[in-house]
């Protein structure tokens, strides 16, 4: 296919190939624009003004710090290992997510939460998953949650 395109691209004029060349790249860069203000919405107004390259070699992470790009880059250095996940204290499943991006490639896993509203979204956005109401602890004790805005922490039993 290159060698037929590349026939092509030298029976054009020099003028023609000139222009085919200009045209490619300023078509790139107002794509690039139109990637970054897109980007700019979705990334609550901040303006990214990223260039093509930049923007290829962006990669997307949803947890808090990374996490999901290192077990990313870790899962796909093994060969043959079950797709299955455990997601203890996990939050929400978008929002600082260390297991949506593997849940995007196909992954099934377990997350556990102590929140029940965290457990109805996992309920409601994976229902393929298996999503426990509990906490997690070396023993069964009793305990205080504290609760802030993002939703209550605590490890150990829940009060009764």
């Amino acid at each position: 296919m290159n060698k037929i395109r590349q026939r092509i691209l030298d029976a054009l004029p020099i003028r023609l190939r000139f222009a085919l060349r200009y045209m490619k790249k300023l078509i790139a860069n107002v794509l690039a624009n139109v990637r970054s203000w897109l980007l700019t919405r979705l990334n609550s107004g901040v303006p990214q003004n990223l260039t093509r390259e930049e923007i290829h070699a962006a990669q997307i992470t949803f947890a808090q710090f990374g996490e999901d790009m290192a077990v990313l880059r870790w899962v796909d250095g093994l060969k043959m290992i079950p797709q299955i996940y455990v997601d203890v204290g996990c939050y929400h499943p978008i929002h600082w997510s260390n297991t949506l991006l593997l849940h995007k490639r196909g992954w099934k896993g377990v997350n556990v939460d102590l929140d029940k509203s965290r457990i109805t979204e996992f309920e409601w956005l994976r229902p393929g998953d298996y999503n426990v109401l509990a906490a997690v602890s070396d023993s069964e004790r009793e305990f205080k949650i504290f609760e802030y805005g993002l939703g209550s922490r605590a490890s150990g039993k829940r009060k009764s």
